[in-house]
């Protein structure tokens, strides 16, 4: 590092990790982007463009581009943005190129069904407890950040030290930067959220109106809540910019690859066939397969999530999943809370 100037790696080509990558440039530090396929890095090199997952948006010239992990130069700080199915393997090779020496920030919002843990404990898998790990998370859809329409997010460490450095890389005019010490239920809010969207989407497929999407939205919240106090996550986490905030752009917005997942759902397409036509991954789907997992194992009442895992994985019928929920057995609004 020379007069704050840091060199950063961007790990994950995506939309979201293109803008990251625009962003940190622009506050002028080194940036290298890695790239998963041919395509995407020729499109980048040759265009400056990533034409497949943020077209219109020309790259920052301090990015530079590379497709081979074990070749990029050493950096102060690793910005992971991958797929959470891949994430166990990118560490990996992350470790054994980079080591220990920089910090390393998750940008991805998933639940890992193998461990039943949140993306910085499967980091820390590989680096001990001794290096310093953040997350990051809100309401970050990435086309509207790339076109530089007013956004925040939180910035989660254990380490303050480490929260307000990747708070002063990644803070722009149009992207405001809060700092969190709840690296659990940041992470949390922003996986779980994901599954709210599907079923928001269905709920719009289905042609239901602003009543219904507010009572999902609302329980959904309760049931991200729930079951982040079971991992000690703080209960006002879950109503700021990681819990509440992100659930409301990913819940409404056409841009949200989950709410477009779950809308073609509620208009009665199937699953698989919705995935293969989404160049995009949908982080919901198998998130939703780890948290569905791990509450039936710990007796989590979470009725939104078992109906959508139902009708992704036991071919419930998005009908019979809306019976299901509108007929539970009557409560207090927050009967979780007296347990």
């Amino acid at each position: 590092m020379e007069n704050n100037r840091f060199r950063i790696s961007v790990i994950g080509a995506g939309g979201w990790g293109t803008t990251i990558a625009n962003i940190v440039a622009e506050n002028g530090h080194d940036v290298q982007l890695w790239v998963y396929d041919d395509e995407t890095l020729e499109n980048l090199r040759t265009k400056r463009e990533n034409t497949i997952f943020l077209p219109g948006v020309k790259i920052n010239e301090r990015v530079s581009f590379c497709k081979n992990i074990f070749e990029l130069k050493k950096s102060d700080l690793v910005f992971l943005v991958t797929p959470s199915k891949f994430y166990r393997k990118i560490i990996k090779d992350c470790i054994d190129h980079f080591g220990e020496v920089p910090e390393y920030v998750s940008f991805t919002k998933g639940f890992d069904s193998k461990s039943n843990c949140v993306m910085t404990d499967i980091i820390r898998e590989f680096t001990g407890d001794n290096v310093k790990i953040a997350a990051v998370s809100g309401p970050n859809l990435a086309r509207e950040i790339s076109q530089k329409i007013p956004s925040a997010t939180v910035v989660a460490s254990n380490s303050i030290e480490l929260s307000t450095k990747v708070q002063d890389v990644l803070t722009r005019p149009y992207f405001r930067v809060y700092t969190s010490d709840d690296e659990y239920g940041v992470q949390i809010g922003g996986a779980l959220k994901n599954i709210i969207a599907i079923a928001s989407g269905i709920s719009d497929g289905l042609g239901f109106g602003s009543n219904s999407r507010a009572t999902l939205l609302t329980r959904g919240l309760a049931e991200i809540t729930r079951f982040g106090n079971y991992f000690h996550s703080k209960f006002e986490t879950f109503f700021g910019l990681s819990g509440m905030g992100d659930m409301m752009a990913t819940a409404t917005s056409e841009l949200s690859r989950n709410y477009s997942f779950g809308y073609k759902l509620g208009q009665g397409e199937n699953p698989d066939e919705i995935v293969k036509d989404m160049k995009m991954v949908v982080e919901g789907i198998d998130t939703v397969k780890a948290v569905w997992g791990f509450a039936k194992k710990q007796k989590l009442d979470l009725p939104i999530i078992n109906e959508i895992y139902g009708i992704i994985y036991s071919g419930r019928k998005v009908e019979d999943a809306v019976r299901n929920l509108m007929s539970r057995e009557k409560k207090e609004e927050f009967y979780f809370l007296k347990k």
